[in-house]
């Protein structure tokens, strides 16, 4: 009897190990799950929270025709994300069924607070943005704050009904992919969707537009 029990119980174990680290995608879902930092290289660039200093907003699906860096977009689903309590996983609604051939998945990042890294740091004019003037920030303060390196969106998994495209567990400074696995700022990027598992991790482009509607050109490098 305690043999039979103890049998029960591992199984249960395992069922929850599993659950814990499976991330399912219902129809019409797209789940992204981000990389362990835990006993990786991962904990030393990685945020710590799912959503802070940078959040994924929103989502893009886009069927593209052509080959080369022009392409052009046939489909173009977009997919908000549910808020939901999970610390590894981001999970999106999107509005219609996706189309995974020849497509490429756009992400819509933010920041929520002030990163040395953001753009505007080596781009600021301040005749044009005036932030010294309005007070909005001082010499002072800048001198004060220091760059912190674990402030990165590393994504290991893409997964939705029938698609899972993934790449190699716990490594987020790997040569060949290094830093292009790693989202660091606030902007928009894309990545070619590829069903199954790859020796190399997922690498992401900046893009500068975002596209609302099928016909539009997406250039990407080749």
């Amino acid at each position: 009897m305690l043999g039979k029990q103890v049998l029960i119980a591992s199984l249960m174990l395992i069922a929850f190990n599993y659950a814990a680290n499976t991330y399912e995608a219902k129809k019409n879902e797209l789940v992204l799950e981000m990389s362990a930092r835990e006993n990786s290289n991962c904990g030393k660039v990685t945020q710590k929270k799912l959503t802070s200093p940078l959040e994924i907003v929103y989502a893009r699906v886009l069927t593209v025709s052509g080959t080369g860096s022009d392409l052009t977009i046939t489909k173009n689903v977009a997919c908000s994300r549910i808020n939901e309590k999970n610390e590894r996983a981001h999970r999106f609604s999107c509005q219609e069924s996706l189309d995974f051939n020849n497509a490429y998945l756009l992400l819509a990042v933010t920041s929520n607070g002030k990163m040395l890294s953001s753009q505007i740091e080596y781009r600021y004019q301040e005749k044009h943005m005036h932030m010294f003037e309005k007070k909005l920030t001082t010499a002072e303060t800048l001198k004060k704050e220091s760059f912190q390196p674990d402030t990165h969106i590393s994504i290991n998994k893409i997964v939705s009904n029938g698609f899972e495209q993934s790449g190699p567990e716990n490594n987020c400074i790997k040569e060949e992919t290094y830093p292009d696995n790693l989202i660091g700022d606030h902007g928009l990027y894309v990545t070619k969707l590829v069903n199954g598992n790859s020796a190399k991790a997922t690498t992401w482009t900046r893009i500068y537009f975002d596209p609302d509607s099928v016909g539009e050109h997406l250039i990407v490098p080749v």
